[in-house]
């Protein structure tokens, strides 16, 4: 993450000056944030893959629980 002065500086070197220094400044500092914006949503999306991954495997614990259970009750041999 670049700061102001930093951008000023680079802005400078690439010998910008007024309204274009202040546009190039803006520019960097839009694309700066879309990116963080970005990896902020990309984590979001991992970490709800995660969670319904979690949770799906939680359901299928429980089905599986009940399914010997109903085995048990029918007395029928557990099959595996």
């Amino acid at each position: 993450m670049s700061t102001i002065k930093e951008l000023m500086d680079l802005g400078r070197e690439l010998d910008l000056t007024g309204n274009d220094l202040r546009s190039f400044v803006k520019e960097e500092q839009d694309r700066e944030r879309d990116r963080r914006l970005a990896e902020r949503q990309s984590e979001k999306d991992r970490l709800e893959a995660e969670r319904q991954s979690e949770k799906d495997s939680l359901r299928l614990r429980r089905l599986g629980l009940k399914l010997r259970c109903r085995v048990r009750r029918l007395g029928l041999k557990q099959v595996g």
